[in-house]
């Protein structure tokens, strides 16, 4: 007896094996570039179905981000006709999940939610906006340094100073804003390819921390440690202004990616169903941050509280002993999630020949009318709600 409780006591001990946290000398160049080596050397595990799967995902994000970004570039350059535009366009295709949020007035924030497009799909997407039509309003603005009335609305001396409003027309050209979005997307492309290896230096750094956790209750070396953040001009020379958060969107994807791949992993295990069944419970009390905007470190959080719960030993209905290991569930996440970075990083360098390929499209589009195909409607939206699909994010059944 007093033998089995030393094996359980011993198998709650962090391996020491199993960590590997960077020195805090260590410098963060030495430590990307070591990610980078690591990331190549792993060999992918997933399935068709599943990399098809990731595929999906990863383009998008790359598209959502575009769009997000210009939004910000036409917010700033005050751009307000073709951001509206553009806006009405992502809601109609998409879903309110790319558009940022408007209060008062004011740009809050952008949405920051790692599956903004829905349902629908990057390429018919992009697609639409090319195909659609220009569309030319009026605009009228009041130029000069009074145009603002100032002083007595009844002055007269002031009447002759305010300046006469002006109207003129302004045209959106959807196949050039499209341009402008897919030149954005091969920008974010190169960035996270250089971004998705730092994920093992996250791994490492969740690794370290939860074994300080167990020899000290608390992580008191956490302040030394270095932020892993992407360097900021290391591709282009000037970063996209949205990378640090996309970083951010770029692990809670690869985390939710590999969280529902681990799950159907233990499903096809006969040893680990009744691990299955827990982590499913665990991602519908602990995951439910994924499926909507719920601010940063969401992968963070949710493997940390895995990596704390406790270990348990329970009987199957054939009286077999079975036990449950949370730190094992994580280890094999975290890696889980390093694979899908790394598959990400091969999807990534097809991302110019896709946008090339669409370009080509819009140019034959230019050339030659198409054979029974309707012309493209405003507001023909995706199928199923982006309301729908993003419950459907905190469904862990499948």
């Amino acid at each position: 007896m007093s033998q089995s409780i030393v094996l359980v006591f011993a198998a709650l001990l962090p391996t020491t094996a199993s960590w590997h946290a960077w020195p805090v000398t260590a410098s963060p160049v030495r430590m990307a570039t070591e990610a980078r080596n690591t990331v190549a050397r792993m060999a992918s595990s997933a399935t068709t179905r599943e990399r098809a799967e990731a595929t999906e995902i990863i383009k998008n994000l790359v598209v959502q981000r575009s769009l997000q970004t210009q939004v910000h570039y036409y917010e700033a350059m005050k751009n307000d006709f073709v951001l509206s535009w553009l806006l009405d366009f992502a809601r109609e295709r998409a879903g309110p999940g790319v558009a940022p949020l408007y209060v008062q007035g004011q740009w809050a924030k952008m949405n920051h939610h790692h599956a903004g497009l829905g349902p629908t799909s990057w390429e018919p997407f992009m697609r639409g906006m090319m195909d659609s039509p220009e569309e030319t309003h009026q605009v009228t603005v009041v130029w000069g340094a009074h145009s603002r009335p100032q002083g007595s609305p009844g002055n007269p001396y002031l009447q002759a100073k305010r300046a006469a409003p002006r109207t003129y027309t302004d045209t959106v050209r959807p196949a050039m804003v499209a341009r402008s979005v897919l030149t954005t997307g091969r920008t974010i492309a190169a960035e996270w390819s250089a971004d998705l290896p730092l994920i093992e230096l996250d791994n490492q750094e969740l690794r370290r921390g939860h074994s300080e956790e167990v020899r000290s209750l608390t992580d008191t070396q956490a302040r030394f440690q270095h932020a892993i953040v992407p360097e900021m001009s290391d591709v282009t020379g000037e970063a996209s202004p949205l990378r640090l958060a996309s970083y951010d969107l770029l692990k809670n994807a690869a985390t939710v990616t590999a969280l529902r791949r681990l799950i159907r992993h233990l499903d096809d295990e006969r040893t680990e169903m009744h691990s299955a069944e827990w982590l499913r419970a665990f991602a519908r009390a602990h995951a439910r941050g994924f499926a909507r905007d719920s601010g940063w470190h969401v992968a963070k959080q949710m493997l940390e509280e895995l990596m704390r719960q406790p270990m348990s030993l329970s009987t199957s209905p054939r009286g077999t002993a079975r036990f449950l290991d949370p730190v094992a569930l994580g280890e094999r996440l975290m890696d889980l999630r390093l694979e899908v970075a790394r598959d990400w990083v091969e999807t990534l360098e097809e991302v110019p020949a896709d946008y090339l390929a669409l370009e080509g499209h819009r140019l034959e589009s230019l050339v030659k009318v198409p054979v029974n195909r309707p012309p493209p409607q405003r507001g023909s939206g995706p199928t199923q709600s982006y309301e729908s699909y993003r419950r459907n994010l905190g469904d862990w059944s499948a």
